[in-house]
């Protein structure tokens, strides 16, 4: 899968929480914006869930983004805020050019 001009239009946010240990032995923090940028949000069709003869929904969005820095990869857990749905990523991968990263996500609950 290539990229090429045009195919990333939507905006997405990309926000990681960062907690701070408190003094009760739990942890308190917020979430920081990691990066803002343009990416491609595809809605998996139900074909695409089936593992190994079982239907397993393994993503809920497939998210494509340039690649970016290494300092500012997003990460497992990390979530994703696109049109007002908040989505958790689960997994990430290279394209096979190497051009973008992939972001399978989860609806967050």
């Amino acid at each position: 899968m290539s990229m090429r001009a045009g195919d990333l239009r939507e905006r997405i946010e990309v926000l990681r929480f960062s907690g701070v240990p408190d003094e009760m032995g739990g942890t308190s923090g917020a979430e920081a914006l990691v990066m803002m940028t343009w990416a491609r949000v595809r809605v998996p069709s139900a074909k695409d869930g089936v593992v190994a003869m079982k239907d397993a929904e393994l993503r809920t969005h497939e998210i494509l983004i340039r690649m970016p820095c290494v300092a500012w990869l997003p990460r497992l857990g990390d979530v994703v805020v696109w049109n007002g749905a908040r989505l958790v990523v689960k997994a990430t991968r290279p394209t096979d050019r190497g051009d973008g990263l992939l972001l399978d996500c989860v609806t967050e609950v």
